[in-house]
């Protein structure tokens, strides 16, 4: 995903990956944030500058947890998940 669509080094990012909770932990329990908030102090401790992540259609209901975590939606890559099947990226900015 970062060599493709951000114009940011590699070795500067991290990204997240398929990160999910229990879905009877999900909404409003606090997990998700907490999960989050240890990647990004993990990054930061291990000097990245970025954090980096992308979901596809079938998490759409989800996209508003990545738009209050993130620093700001970076648009869609397209068919990522297939034809017509794109994907929303977002990224935060670490230091």
């Amino acid at each position: 995903m970062l060599q493709h669509f951000f114009n940011i080094i590699p070795d500067e990012a991290v990204e997240i990956l398929n990160g999910f909770t229990d879905p009877a932990t999900q909404r409003g329990g606090g997990v998700g944030k907490a999960l989050f908030d240890a990647v990004v102090e993990t990054a930061k401790a291990q000097g990245k500058k970025y954090l980096v992540a992308n979901s596809g259609p079938r998490y759409s209901a989800n996209w508003g947890f990545h738009d209050r975590m993130f620093d700001k939606r970076t648009g869609f890559l397209k068919n990522q998940y297939g034809p017509g099947r794109d994907a929303m990226t977002w990224i935060k900015y670490l230091s």
